[in-house]
């Protein structure tokens, strides 16, 4: 999966609120979601617009979920970005689907394994709703997915059940516990004002140094990118910075 953000402060977000959804659940990210691009634009910036520009929000024909930054005045970001939680869960689950059971009929397999999993009739016809004043086209079983896939990715739906079948879809094998994920991830020291930093205890030295601006600490992405093994690339031309494994 790579991710675009259209800022630096954008990326910091998602390492800090989005990034997590996935590795908790021990998701292999580049198994789950090949190709997938993860943009965080502004909500004025959503190639959707209508009922979804402050929502995030998949399109299959690009391979792409697009998440509106809001910046919500007196409230707190750890807030905000919780509340968005299930959203990016439910538009991930659409990733799923489509990447990984593209036979959309009761005759697959695959699906037949969800209904059994879920209770879900799945129902493939096409249906439509009003949000926010607009129609919304949609196919129950595709929603219902999304919804359960929301649902085990934030802690609703224990049990092996779930996460055997949604492992499955893309090969990896189930994670037994969370220490073993625990022991690939890297501690990473940075101090205010200081271009030496640590990485799992190694002295390193970066060219440039974390900074306090107003009550926001910001820190150099791109050495903790690197860190983490992801590849960073800057393009000048769009003043966009790209994140990929």
């Amino acid at each position: 999966m790579k991710v675009i953000a259209s800022s630096p402060l954008f990326l910091m977000h998602y390492y800090e609120y989005v990034h997590p959804i996935f590795t908790d659940a021990g998701i292999d990210m580049d198994a789950a979601f090949p190709g997938l691009e993860l943009h965080l634009v502004r909500p004025q910036d959503m190639p959707e617009g209508g009922a979804n520009s402050h929502r995030p929000h998949y399109n299959p024909g690009t391979n792409r979920i697009y998440i509106p930054v809001v910046d919500l005045i007196d409230v707190p970001k750890s807030t905000k970005w919780h509340a968005k939680r299930g959203l990016i869960g439910h538009e991930t689950g659409h990733a799923v689907h489509t990447l990984h059971m593209p036979a959309n009929s009761k005759a697959c397999p695959k699906w037949q394994k969800f209904g059994a999993i879920s209770g879900s009739p799945l129902d493939f016809s096409w249906r439509e709703k009003n949000v926010a004043g607009k129609p919304y086209p949609y196919v129950l079983a595709f929603e219902e997915f999304a919804d359960e896939f929301s649902y085990w990715l934030n802690g609703r739906r224990p049990g092996q059940k779930y996460s055997e079948f949604y492992f499955s879809l893309w090969g990896q094998e189930v994670p037994e516990e969370k220490g073993e994920i625990a022991e690939e991830m890297k501690k990473i020291e940075m101090w205010i004002d200081s271009k030496s930093y640590r990485i799992d205890g190694q002295e390193r030295v970066m060219d440039t140094a974390p900074v306090i601006i107003g009550n926001r600490t910001m820190v150099p992405v791109r050495f903790i990118a690197e860190a983490l093994g992801m590849r960073v690339d800057w393009d000048d031309g769009e003043r966009k910075v790209t994140i990929s494994r």
